[in-house]
């Protein structure tokens, strides 16, 4: 019976927010795109390191020296991560390193997605406020989370709205494709087929005929709930 392996950071390659701290300004674009790699699919502190490296990577255009185009094509193309993703962690860099000597407990064990929320509406919060929701944030579930961040922003929160106002969309179950429902009229297109890649004839639907019934039919809901006196 084996052992799984764990892999074993290079001297170079810090495995803690802590040891990062002191060896992100000594680095250079090799040992940037080296943590970049080791620390990829690993937990949220590793998030954290990662958008380090590549805020670092960013400000010393280390995509230049990889005779990239840009920064985007740099993280898409020589280290594999998307671009929203980069800019998601480069953000919580950004936004939150000031915090982490004093809350680096706290948010290292704090959820990726809700660590983004938090950075992404930082310059906005007290210091009060901005420990307010770490404290939060590490015990929240993400869609919690944002509802509370939400009404931070003056927006209501999903867990009290009471969906008054609602767009209407409809989905074919053919080809699964979403249709927002509006009050233009709509012309009527004849059924056609296309042959498809595996021989077999697959209808192209009528999307309009059904998305006027639905219309009709959330017409009737609509006007059979009373309106507030």
């Amino acid at each position: 019976m084996t052992k799984d392996i764990v892999p074993v950071p290079e001297p170079n390659i810090p495995s803690n927010i802590k040891d990062m701290l002191d060896w992100l300004p000594k680095s250079n674009s090799h040992m940037r795109e080296m943590v970049i790699r080791y620390h990829s699919a690993k937990g949220v502190e590793s998030y954290i390191i990662i958008g380090a490296a590549l805020a670092k990577a960013r400000d010393a255009e280390d995509w230049k020296k990889a005779q990239c185009n840009n920064m985007k094509e740099w993280c898409e193309n020589e280290q594999r991560i998307s671009y929203t993703q980069a800019i998601r962690m480069m953000t919580i860099w950004d936004k939150l390193s000031r915090l982490l000597p004093k809350y680096y407990e706290q948010m290292k064990e704090i959820p990726f997605t809700n660590l983004y929320e938090i950075a992404r509406i930082a310059d906005a919060l007290s210091p009060a406020k901005l420990a307010e929701l770490l404290e939060v944030a590490a015990v929240n579930t993400e869609r919690h989370f944002k509802d509370n961040i939400r009404e931070l922003e003056g927006k209501i929160p999903t867990d009290k709205c009471i969906h008054a106002n609602m767009e209407s969309w409809f989905k074919c179950s053919a080809c699964h494709k979403f249709i927002k429902i509006n009050d233009e009229p709509m012309e009527e297109s004849k059924v056609r087929v296309l042959d498809s890649p595996l021989g077999k004839v697959v209808p192209l639907i009528d999307h309009n005929k059904y998305v006027d019934a639905l219309k009709r039919k959330l017409h009737e809901i609509h006007q059979a709930v009373p309106e507030k006196g």
